[in-house]
């Protein structure tokens, strides 16, 4: 399991002082209102990811966006170099998963089975639309989208790093 998590996404700066709109990716607010320190990733997931751990200075929730401020970033023109960027921190620091909820970094590398014959692992996940789907690459190297629901998915296990899906035409 990844020891860190991305738990947002700086939008823009907010006023003059160098703060930033931060979007939560789980919706959830309070995990960040005790941050002291967090990694700014420019360009995530590409090969020129770059990566620089920060103060923080405040934080506070207005209308379900989270406004942070980093230390040494005092006005909109400086602080406007983390616009795009994902905010990660610890895993003990990201937002608490209730029963049933995985965070997405531990759900990508899973090997997919159908009862215990493996037919492909987790690539990816798209969210759009009512429920998250699952990228899920093949044996054979065909890529699927599958629901992260019920009536799809029978099981996870990241103790054992599987995913087991409901029957074999989810993913056909």
């Amino acid at each position: 399991m990844a020891a860190e998590l991305v738990i947002g996404r700086v939008r823009t700066t907010h006023g003059v002082r160098g703060e930033l709109k931060v979007e939560s990716l789980s919706g959830e607010t309070e995990h960040f209102l005790n941050l002291a320190r967090v990694t700014m990733i420019r360009a995530p997931g590409g090969p020129d990811a770059e990566r620089e751990t920060l103060e923080v200075e405040s934080v506070r929730v207005a209308h379900r966006l989270v406004i942070m401020k980093l230390a040494g970033y005092d006005v909109p023109e400086t602080a406007r170099r983390w616009r795009g960027c994902e905010i990660a921190v610890d895993r003990a620091r990201a937002a608490p998963l209730a029963q049933d909820e995985y965070y997405y970094a531990d759900l990508v590398g899973l090997t997919v089975c159908v009862g215990r014959v493996r037919c492909g692992r987790v690539s990816d996940l798209w969210e759009g639309g009512p429920t998250v789907l699952l990228g899920i690459i093949r044996n054979d190297g065909e890529q699927r989208l599958v629901p992260f629901q019920a009536e799809f998915v029978a099981s996870v296990d990241l103790e054992e790093g599987r995913l087991v899906l409901e029957n074999e035409e989810v993913i056909s």
